[in-house]
């Protein structure tokens, strides 16, 4: 099962990474695919704020064409992310008010009955995510950085590297 392969290090370290494509896994690549790690937290719950704190830069090694290909998965990851979560939001919305369901219910049950159906039309959509991880992502946790690398290969060798400031690992 395709599910992704954390590890987890302290975040006040830089982490060292393989001197390989964490696409094609061709030794010494040309460049590197650079982003930014995602927040969790509760406090980006509250505020809803996923900006909110350090969000580490991440410089991963990876060829020119891979880097290229890494890019536009993020970015049509964040956008259907965004298109499946309107959708599913307006839809709920659309059943709930102008087709009347659950009418003479009172309002703050209607409420939490349609946050149930975003969250039940969002099922599908999350368990497709978690079948077909990323190639690589980074989450800031609190004081903890989770590296996150959908080939279990690479992230053994990033653990190999890492190995004094690995907090946690999940293969």
């Amino acid at each position: 099962m395709p599910v992704s392969s954390d590890v987890t290090l302290n975040g006040e370290a830089e982490p060292r990474w393989p001197d390989v494509c964490v696409l094609c896994g061709i030794e010494h690549p040309d460049g590197r695919f650079e982003f930014r790690a995602s927040r969790v937290g509760f406090d980006q719950l509250l505020t809803l704020s996923w900006s909110v704190g350090a969000r580490p830069k991440v410089q991963v090694p990876a060829c020119g064409v891979c880097t290229r290909a890494l890019r536009l998965d993020r970015r049509l990851r964040g956008v259907t992310t965004w298109i499946v979560g309107l959708a599913v939001g307006g839809a709920v919305l659309w059943l709930v008010d102008t087709l009347g369901w659950l009418p003479s219910q009172p309002r703050a049950l209607r409420r939490w009955a349609a946050a149930g159906f975003m969250l039940l039309g969002l099922v599908p959509f999350l368990v497709w995510e978690m079948l077909r991880p990323p190639k690589v992502d980074v989450t800031a946790k609190g004081k903890n950085v989770s590296y996150e690398f959908a080939d279990r290969s690479y992230a053994e060798m990033f653990r190999e590297l890492n190995d004094e400031n690995v907090r946690s690992t999940s293969y």
